[in-house]
């Protein structure tokens, strides 16, 4: 029995390697942008047809001993989907892994947005908003848009007691200006909302 005694105590002395693991979710209907350690990615929204996209990082956690579990490690993340931010409008944060246990980010939607995706020849120099609350026009972006980019911004949503009805204005390069939606009827956004804008 004596070999066995010291198997064990080898076992105790020499440690068990241990991994942790992080796993993020979105949990909205839009894309979520995301840079683990560098490593930059998209998540693709939920759909009624569709399980939420995850993505998995394992990480060396070290070795377990008899009174040592093995180290946290820390990991910094950029995270923003096009209807989710995290508190007070960050985009960065760092999580702590665990030896043995997988830390979960759930990503529900935090707003309605708008997105435009710039197909055309010309570059979008300006963009507006407005609600029907309101005829002033606000400046969502004075940043270039160039050919074959997209741009999105999170917008509140509407509620039962605050309703938002949206106005956009788009502004090319040549000065001209195209509001949207057409007809002018405004476009009401409830949260993970969005409305989309293709120029071509």
């Amino acid at each position: 029995m004596r070999w066995w005694w010291s198997i064990c105590i080898l076992a105790i002395v020499a440690g068990c390697s241990t991994e942790g693991k992080l796993k993020i979710y979105n949990n909205t209907a839009h894309t979520l942008y995301v840079a683990v350690d560098g490593e930059s990615f998209e998540l693709s929204g939920y759909t009624l047809a569709s399980e939420p996209e995850t993505r998995v990082f394992t990480y060396d956690t070290g070795k377990a001993f008899l009174f040592d579990e093995g180290d946290d490690v820390p990991v910094d993340i950029y995270l923003e989907g096009e209807t989710f931010l995290m508190p007070n409008d960050s985009t960065h944060t760092e999580v702590v892994i665990r030896p043995d246990k997988t830390t979960k980010i759930f990503t529900a939607p935090t707003h309605a947005s708008i997105k435009i995706e710039n197909s055309g020849d010309q570059a979008v120099t300006q963009v507006f908003f407005r609600t029907d609350q309101s005829p002033v026009w606000h400046v969502f972006s004075n940043s270039a848009i160039a050919s074959d980019t997209v741009w999105f911004k999170q917008i509140a949503f509407s509620t039962e007691d605050d309703v938002f009805v949206y106005f956009f204005r788009v502004v090319m390069e040549d000065g001209t200006m195209i509001d949207y939606p057409d007809g002018g009827q405004g476009v009401e956004l409830e949260l993970d909302d969005q409305y989309s804008i293709v120029l071509e």
